[in-house]
C-alpha cells in the first residue's frame, strides 16, 4: 500500500513539472507583454523566465534597472536566456536584452 502511494506520488510530480515546463513560454509571453507597457524607469517589470523554467537570480526589478546593469551583468543575463552575444559594448548588449525582457530599448 505504502509503495502504491509512493508511485503514486513520484507519478503525479512528474506530471507536474512536465505542466510546468509546458507553461514556460505563456509564462515569458505574459511577462514581455506586460514589459512592453512600462514607460517609467522606477516600475516594476514581471520577471521573464528563460527556457528553463527559472528567473535568472540577477533579473533587474525596474527598467532603470536594465539601463544601470553593466556589461558583464547583461552578458550574464544573455548567456542565462540563451542569447548569442552579437557585440560586446555595453549598449549593443542592452539592445540585445530588451526584446527577451520585452521592454522598448532602455
Amino acid at each position: 500500500m505504502e509503495e502504491d502511494l509512493k508511485k503514486t506520488m513520484e507519478r503525479v510530480e512528474g506530471e507536474v513539472k512536465k505542466l510546468r515546463s509546458e507553461l514556460v513560454p505563456y509564462r515569458a509571453a505574459a511577462a514581455r507583454s506586460h514589459n512592453k507597457a512600462i514607460i517609467n524607469d522606477d516600475e516594476a517589470l514581471l520577471e521573464v523566465p528563460a527556457a528553463n523554467g527559472e528567473v535568472p537570480p540577477d533579473f533587474p526589478k525596474t527598467r532603470g534597472a536594465v539601463k544601470a546593469l553593466n556589461g558583464q551583468q547583461l552578458k550574464n543575463l544573455l548567456e542565462a536566456y540563451g542569447v548569442k552575444e552579437i557585440m560586446r559594448e555595453t549598449q549593443a548588449r542592452r539592445m540585445q536584452l530588451g526584446p527577451v525582457l520585452g521592454i522598448k530599448q532602455a
